[in-house]
């Protein structure tokens, strides 16, 4: 049973891609994107725990190294998380 999310920007009705995320998130954070990594490895930390539910304010208590992503996501996207049956 796969734990997913989906990140939307605020004020726009089509879910977006996680690489366009990534590559906002890099232009906002002044970096370049990699193609292989995500930046700071938000996806496995934050991505993980959007899926499985928790809010990006509880995620903050989880790793509060990783609050400037969160508070940048916060600001500009709406999650959504879901399970799907197999």
């Amino acid at each position: 049973m796969p734990h997913c999310f989906s990140l939307t920007r605020k004020g726009e009705k089509e879910t977006a891609t996680l690489q366009s995320v990534d590559d906002a998130m890099c232009a906002h954070f002044g970096t370049i994107p990699n193609p292989k990594e995500w930046y700071k490895n938000w996806y496995s930390t934050i991505g993980l725990g959007l899926a499985v539910g928790h809010s990006l304010q509880k995620l903050k208590e989880f790793w509060p190294d990783k609050s400037e992503i969160i508070d940048w996501l916060d600001e500009n996207y709406t999650s959504d998380a879901w399970r799907e049956w197999k």
